[in-house]
């Protein structure tokens, strides 16, 4: 049982919750009762007077047939026009005049065109007065524009799938940046609201799937994932950002998770506060629904959207069960009910709210989503009751387990855990291997040697702490992980992409330029680092004794990575890729590189070819590099091909450009060394 303090404590939070939300939903000013726009600085809605021109689809100053004066926007009387132009004529304000506005349309049925001043500024779907030519797409958009001494707005219209049409919710005219800034506050929220109720729903899913008899569970996931289905394919339509399924299709997913959501609700209601009569009073819910969802499953949206009324009828059939289940259940003094009771009782009037809204008779709305969050900090906090005293127990344990294992994995990162399919680092065995495909990253300061000399044991650690501070997290967001840390060498793994190593090299000499900055406010040296990369199979695992093991990477494909990364001191460049990483790139477009020679490396049987990536630079070198790469590519070929005289003067062009380029100074004196060509005077 929960104390009265409790209990007064959360109907407070919960009340001054969806007081703050309810205030979130500000409206935009109604045009129509204004009179007129008598401001700069506020949204209007377009609630009228709209003109509307039925039948015809014109761009306002060409409209011609005798207009609807006043017309309203919902047209839902009977024989409604299937076709026709809104059209609206606005003085402007002087501050309006001359700059950017923007105009938001919300559900236009069920496929629309928008004109500004007789200028197409675009639509949705495809509005036509024949059926056959109409294609119904209605998505909300917001449209910028640039306005003059007056407005003329015209909104053509058509629709042959659904028994309601023309302009379904005002239109809102405001200040460009105004207007988007309300759409992008009014997207915040319901994704937000979204996250929270999607996440419940798995995270009910996750229960039921721990403890199969926990039914209620089950059930509550069902309704938060009803719901958030209904959010993605309303309002904004935020599934259409991933996938478009079609007119009737979306149109039904969106009836269908509206109407189950209800009975579903009453279910677990039932469920959690079961008593005699519960379960009768849930199926004969859930059947309702179930067979509404089936006329809408198999009927057009033409034909089932008519019976709204009959479906928001469920709705509120589901309210009042609902009501009645937590009635008997405070009665019967079940554990909790109370709780529940305060949070559902905002959340059945929201729902009430919604469908009135719906019907055109409540100015606010849809908020139930927001009476849901309400109810789930509810039913959170019976949940939190619930497992504390569970929790309590093993509390030490996991404690002290979990500061173990956080321990541990600051020496064995746990992507190496991952791959050898260990949870936590007391399943490791000695033995334990995995052969795969990875991307090998080696990094090393240059002239480390001779900066430690300069300081003491204390400094070269608080050097070297600094710097790899600063370097592991870039490898970490690049999906990579640091295997071993050799002095001041860093030894990274990419088991995903070779894209990721060829970012987190970029971004390491980004953050060196950063950290230099840094350096020489306190008077310290610059540094530089090289960057190797090669991409190959390894074998992956541990090594040891019983007593004593490690976790190591053992594979042609390290030693190939070590030893490209010594070649960036021998070319004089930041990073180096072999023509294997480069070959497995996903995205090569995304980067830069230059053809830096063929070597054979210690250990490797054959010659490969080695690739200079530009992007690590700042982008004034950078452009250098760019300048002179075609040039200098071409020298390296005519260089491999033996062409010597006409590869050195491709390398002089080069340096006449780029004086800085180290590598074509390595490839001319090497060149001038073997005798191959004319030294200079």
């Amino acid at each position: 049982m929960f104390t009265r303090p409790a209990f007064s404590q959360i109907s407070v939070y919960l009340s001054v919750f969806m007081l703050i939300l309810l205030a979130s939903c500000r409206l935009p000013l109604d045009l129509k009762e204004e009179k007129g726009i008598t401001t700069d600085s506020r949204l209007y809605s377009l609630t009228g007077p709209w003109k509307l021109y039925p039948g015809e689809l014109c761009t306002g100053a060409d409209c011609e047939g005798q207009p609807l004066e006043d017309a309203p926007l919902l047209l839902e009387m009977d024989n409604p026009p299937r076709s026709g132009t809104y059209v609206m004529t606005l003085v402007l304000p002087d501050a309006w005049k001359n700059t950017s506005l923007g105009i938001q349309l919300f559900d236009v049925g069920s496929a629309y065109r928008l004109f500004i001043d007789g200028v197409d500024k675009g639509g949705r779907g495809k509005p036509s007065t024949s059926a056959d030519q109409s294609v119904p797409d209605s998505l909300p958009a917001l449209f910028q524009f640039r306005a003059d001494q007056n407005l003329t707005i015209a909104v053509q219209f058509s629709n042959f799938a659904h028994p309601r049409g023309g302009l379904r919710q005002a239109p809102i005219l405001g200040p460009d940046q105004l207007a988007l800034k309300n759409r992008e506050q009014s997207i915040l929220r319901n994704v937000l609201a979204l996250g929270v109720i999607l996440g419940m729903a798995f995270y009910h899913f996750g229960l039921f799937l721990n403890r199969k008899e926990d039914r209620a569970s089950l059930l509550f996931g069902l309704v938060c994932f009803f719901w958030s289905v209904r959010m993605l394919f309303t309002d904004e339509v935020m599934i259409r950002s991933f996938l478009d399924l079609g007119y009737e299709l979306q149109t039904a997913i969106e009836y269908i998770s509206f109407i189950m959501a209800g009975p579903l609700f009453v279910s677990f209601l039932a469920a959690t506060f079961p008593f005699r009569g519960a379960n009768w009073l849930a199926w004969t819910n859930v059947t309702f629904g179930i067979l509404a969802s089936a006329f809408v499953a198999f009927a057009p949206a033409i034909l089932y959207a008519d019976y709204l009324p009959f479906f928001q009828g469920i709705t509120l059939i589901s309210v009042i069960s609902s009501l009645l289940v937590w009635i008997v259940a405070v009665t019967m003094r079940a554990p909790g009910s109370l709780t529940s009771l305060l949070g559902g009782v905002l959340a059945c009037l929201a729902a009430v709210n919604d469908v009135l809204y719906y019907r055109r008779e409540s100015p606010v709305g849809p908020i139930f989503h927001y009476g849901l969050l309400v109810f789930i900090l509810a039913q959170s906090y019976l949940l939190a009751r619930l497992f504390a005293r569970t929790y309590e127990g093993i509390k030490t344990l996991s404690e002290n387990l979990k500061n173990t294992n956080a321990s541990l994995a600051r020496f064995v990162p746990t992507e190496f855990l991952r791959f050898l399919n260990r949870e936590d680092i007391t399943q490791v065995q000695l033995g334990d291997q995995v052969h795969d495909s990875m991307t090998v990253m080696f990094t090393d300061i240059r002239s480390f040697t001779e900066l430690s000399e300069k300081m003491s044991p204390e400094e070269n650690f608080n050097f070297l702490n600094s710097y790899l501070r600063r370097m592991t997290p870039i490898v970490n967001n690049q999906e990579g992980f640091v295997d071993k840390y050799i002095g001041d060498a860093v030894m990274a793994l990419f088991p995903g992409k070779s894209d990721d190593s060829l970012r987190a090299a970029i971004e390491m000499q980004r953050e060196i330029r950063v950290y230099n900055r840094h350096r020489a406010l306190k008077g310290y040296q610059p540094i530089s680092i090289g960057v190797g990369i090669h991409t190959g199979d390894t074998m992956l695992g541990v090594i040891g004794h019983e007593n004593r093991m490690e976790g190591t990477v053992i594979s042609d494909t390290v030693n190939t990575a070590s030893r490209i990364e010594r070649l960036t001191r021998k070319y004089g460049v930041m990073i180096l890729i072999s023509e294997q990483t480069l070959n497995s790139l996903e995205h090569p477009e995304d980067f830069t590189v230059r053809l830096l020679g063929r070597v054979k490396v210690k250990g490797r049987t054959n010659p490969f070819r080695i690739y200079h990536l530009l992007d690590g630079y700042s982008e004034d070198i950078r452009s250098l590099y760019l300048s002179t790469s075609d040039i200098f590519q071409d020298a390296v070929e005519l260089a491999l091909a033996g062409k010597y005289e006409p590869a050195a003067d491709a390398f002089e062009e080069v340096l006449a450009i780029n004086p800085m380029d180290t590598a074509a100074h390595f490839y001319l004196e090497r060149m001038r060394r073997a005798g191959v060509v004319k030294t200079l005077d």
